[in-house]
């Protein structure tokens, strides 16, 4: 399993990354706190807008396929950024980061559906990001697009 920093770091060699990727991992104890606030408070440090009811709670299983999708498609135009299993080994390493136990997962939006809709972070076009938190961090993936 690669770590955080190392799929940063291939993350962000790809070009197409460089400027729409947020990739970040925070240590902290989320054992008090609510989920929603957390995410709020966390997405707020990092410059993007806080949804409150707007997180869409996900399955593990299922927040697997949606940052798969993040990773591997763009949101223009469905152009492909990276090989499928790539982005699918790396969207399964970093929720591996997360105690699956006590991990929670949330998404922007309900990626899987025909209707698929979200939930703006960023001033961009478009945006994905699965959020993970666990009793002792919390991280997202965030990748914007425009049209």
């Amino acid at each position: 399993m690669q770590t955080f920093d190392e799929m940063k770091a291939f993350l962000l060699s790809h070009e197409i990354f460089q400027d729409m990727l947020t990739m970040d991992l925070k240590q902290t104890d989320l054992s008090i706190s609510e989920d929603i606030e957390t995410a709020d408070n966390f997405v707020k440090e990092l410059g993007f807008k806080p949804l409150g009811n707007g997180w869409n709670e996900l399955d593990q299983p299922t927040a697997l396929k949606s940052l798969t999708q993040v990773l591997y498609l763009s949101q223009a135009y469905n152009m492909e950024l990276m090989p499928f299993e790539t982005a699918r080994e790396i969207a399964k390493g970093f929720l591996e980061l997360f105690d699956s136990y006590n991990a929670s997962y949330y998404a922007n939006g309900d990626f899987q559906s025909q209707s698929a809709g979200w939930n703006p972070l960023t001033e961009s076009t478009f945006d994905m990001a699965v959020l993970v938190m666990d009793h002792e961090s919390i991280g997202i993936i965030c990748v914007e697009d425009e049209d």
